[in-house]
């Protein structure tokens, strides 16, 4: 399918990288980006394309043609495919050491280490993504740990991605492409083999609109329900980060200020009081 595609656009290339030119498009395909201009392209041709890249890379899945998570994030399956609550997408890519890597024990190890996973599954021999429902979540530190045992059983050296919180809906595959594009892109980028949206949110949206972003939308809606959010997060930026000092701006107790951040928190499960995420929410709202 993959050469039916570039003969119909001759002009689309394959690289290890996805575009830096704000004249050219990217799409993420296996472990390569598929790059072509965006001169004399449609916004229907640009959909269409998008839309044959999903369909090769579900056909190029075998193993786990049965998962119903799979079918709904790549689009051959509107239905929702667990109990409503929230869930976010762990997505993995392995650099192998071993040639006899077993992907089906992995995703068994996988399975048995992390808490609260609904799926597990591989997109290719080098992408997997497990599925994990908001409960009480493992720290970072410990999620780091894991990783690690995963990374010395199977000689192996991975990178992972823990994607955003959200309410199972039609629109979580949406959400779940935008954060594969940023995985993707910021993979090679990130000092650490585990990061967040926070960790990347300034390198990434230097070069893409946050005003295009389905996260960064989703997040503004949430910031909008309270007219205090906004203010917290500007005294707080302007601070850099003091407690103290953006109390004494926002004419509130310390103690107040501190309920807000745990109240924001358990909002949209960033902390303001790390540098990143409070990075992440001023983009929000500026």
């Amino acid at each position: 399918m993959l050469d039916d595609l570039k003969e119909l656009y001759p002009d689309i290339k394959i690289a290890n990288q996805p575009a830096s030119f704000e004249n050219s498009l990217s799409f993420p395909y296996k472990n390569k980006w598929l790059t072509f201009p965006k001169e004399n392209k449609s916004k229907k041709e640009v959909q269409l394309i998008h839309l044959l890249l999903q369909q090769m890379q579900a056909s190029s899945e075998t193993a786990n043609g049965d998962s119903a998570w799979m079918k709904f994030l790549l689009g051959y399956s509107s239905f929702l495919p667990a109990s409503k609550g929230s869930y976010r997408c762990l997505q993995f890519f392995f650099d192998y050491q071993d040639e006899d890597f077993d992907r089906d024990l992995w995703m068994e190890a996988a399975a048995s280490l992390f808490t609260d996973l609904e799926d597990v599954f591989f997109l290719h021999d080098y992408e997997a993504v497990a599925i994990q429902k908001e409960n009480d979540v493992l720290p970072l530190d410990e999620m780091k740990g894991m990783l690690h045992t995963l990374d010395d059983d199977f000689s192996a050296r991975t990178f992972v991605y823990l994607g955003q919180f959200l309410p199972l809906t039609k629109q979580f595959p949406d959400f779940y492409q935008e954060e594969r594009m940023i995985f993707l892109s910021e993979r090679g980028k990130s000092a650490d083999k585990v990061f967040k949206l926070p960790d990347v949110a300034l390198s990434y949206y230097t070069r893409h609109s946050s005003h295009e972003s389905r996260i960064m939308a989703d997040l503004r809606e949430k910031l909008t329900r309270e007219p205090e959010w906004k203010k917290l997060i500007l005294a707080l930026w302007k601070t850099q980060g003091n407690i103290s000092m953006a109390a004494k701006q926002l004419y509130i107790h310390r103690n107040t200020l501190q309920y807000r951040l745990d109240r924001y928190y358990e909002l949209t499960g960033l902390s303001l009081r790390d540098i990143n995420d409070l990075a992440l929410s001023y983009l929000a709202v500026i």
